[in-house]
């Protein structure tokens, strides 16, 4: 994988439908699935991940707008 941002074309378009989010001593990771029973999901190796927030924003006026904090609710 190639330093900085990276997209994933293969899941634009579908609908999500949970993402689940896990923490342990070894690292962390993210799962997105999708509502055609797809999934994609990231594992971070480093035991010095920490989430240093989670937020739904609406970016449709491009002023990322806060529709929710998730950041207090684990």
């Amino acid at each position: 994988m190639k330093p900085g941002k990276n997209r994933y074309p293969e899941v634009q378009g579908k609908t999500v439908e949970f993402i689940e989010t896990c923490t342990q001593p070894e690292g962390a990771s993210v799962a997105i699935r999708f509502t055609d029973k797809t999934n994609i999901g990231f594992l971070f190796t480093s035991p010095m991940i920490k989430l240093h927030d989670a937020t739904l924003t609406d970016i449709s006026t491009g002023d990322y707008e806060m529709i929710k904090d998730y950041t207090g609710a684990r």
